[in-house]
């Protein structure tokens, strides 16, 4: 018989087989728990996100009820427009041209816009007063036309203009609104706007100014008169404001009974996401909304609303789009593999989609450190343990027979 000495330790791959299983299913369970965390996240986010931009346009409709209701805001409206008709229409020569050099500097952010001088005023005398008064003449900045309350020019529509500019111009600024403005019934013209943009005093029956958005809130609103409804319409492109995405909040006005005209809220598309941002965290990679029927949208990356590939794909998303909630892994228009969690909201009656994005690079970038950080600490954990026991006994012999 021939006794052979060997030792435990050439069976240290023993050791190692059982660890490597337990590393291989914890990583697993690891990337699931990681997978669906992520989820949970982005839905709660999303969940917070739609309940506070709820709760924006809650208020705001709260707002234009109040509005709606409010008598002396009516008779000042009322008087407004009787006043506008006694304004002196007249401009000297030096004056319309001061008038035209101020068109010179907007028009050029009209993208895409070839109209004249003219065509924009319609050789609208009135107009034209008007927009000298409040627009020309005025000594602040664009952007800022609504610092002015009066023209001082000594006439009754400037006076009255500054006490419904007092509360129009609050509320405008209370609610961050782009703008506040009020187009009588009678000639369709807008005679109040809080921040002086250069439809300000035109009439919106005919042209440049018909077919814009505020001019079919306008014809919708007018057209039919015994619908006082307050309503929300749609986020658009408006020409008047560069060509930048707005929406309108349209409110009837009746006094006695009779439609004196129309108040529109003008809100922009950052104002609807900036009720978006507010309740979500600032790592989130991105967050858009778009009309179920693909026709409206807006992202938080504000490049992203004019940007036709982002366009295509939220419509496309939308169209597909058949639950209420949900999410799904997908690429962006960007390229980039995303989790994208949604969920579906109305407002003002139409049914819209909210998307949260975030990058799947990002979630393989947790899970990858989690492996690596366990990967090394299990590994430190061998060698010391393989280390002492060398240190603290020799090797157990034990005899086998061949």
């Amino acid at each position: 018989m021939v006794l052979k000495n060997v030792s435990t330790g050439s069976f240290w791959f023993l050791y190692i087989f059982p660890v490597a299983i337990f590393f291989i299913l914890s990583s697993l369970w690891v990337y699931s728990y990681v997978n669906n965390t992520e989820q949970l996240l982005l839905k709660n986010n999303l969940e917070k996100s739609l309940s506070t931009f709820k709760f924006h346009t809650q208020r705001i409709e709260s707002m234009a009820q109040f509005l709606q209701t409010d008598s002396s805001l009516k008779k000042e409206l009322i008087n407004l427009s009787a006043a506008v008709d006694r304004l002196d229409k007249r401009l000297t020569t030096q004056e319309l041209e001061v008038l035209r050099e101020s068109y010179q500097q907007a028009l050029p952010a009209l993208k895409g816009h070839k109209s004249t001088f003219n065509d924009w005023t319609k050789n609208d005398d009135l107009s034209r007063k008007m927009q000298y008064l409040y627009i020309a003449q005025n000594p602040y900045n664009i952007g800022k036309k609504d610092l002015l309350q009066n023209a001082l020019d000594g006439s009754p529509y400037s006076q009255i203009h500054e006490t419904v500019h007092a509360s129009l111009n609050e509320v405008n600024n209370l609610f961050e609104f782009y703008d506040v403005l009020f187009i009588r019934k009678s000639d369709m013209r807008i005679i109040y706007s809080a921040e002086k943009e250069i439809d300000f005093g035109n009439v919106l029956k005919s042209g440049v100014y018909a077919q814009s958005p505020l001019g079919r809130v306008a014809h919708t609103v007018f057209d039919s008169p015994e619908n006082g409804d307050i309503m929300f319409k749609p986020l658009l492109e408006h020409m008047p404001t560069q060509n930048n995405i707005h929406s309108f909040v349209s409110i009837p006005m009746y006094y006695e009974g009779e439609l004196i005209g129309m108040l529109a809220l003008q809100v922009s598309v950052a104002h609807y996401m900036s009720a978006f941002n507010e309740a979500m965290p600032a790592d989130e990679e991105n967050i858009c909304w778009v009309s179920v029927d693909g026709l409206e949208s807006g992202c938080k990356r504000y490049e992203e609303n004019t940007n036709a590939k982002t366009l295509t794909q939220l419509k496309a998303f939308a169209l597909a789009t058949t639950e209420g909630e949900g999410t799904v892994v997908g690429r962006w228009t960007n390229g980039v593999n995303s989790m994208l969690s949604f969920s579906r909201f109305s407002v003002g009656g139409k049914d819209y989609v909210a998307i949260i994005q975030k990058r799947t690079k990002s979630m393989w970038r947790e899970f990858v450190e989690f492996i690596a950080m366990s990967f090394i600490a299990l590994s430190v954990a061998i060698i010391t343990g393989l280390c002492l026991r060398s240190l603290i006994r020799p090797p157990e012999e034990k005899f086998t027979s061949i």
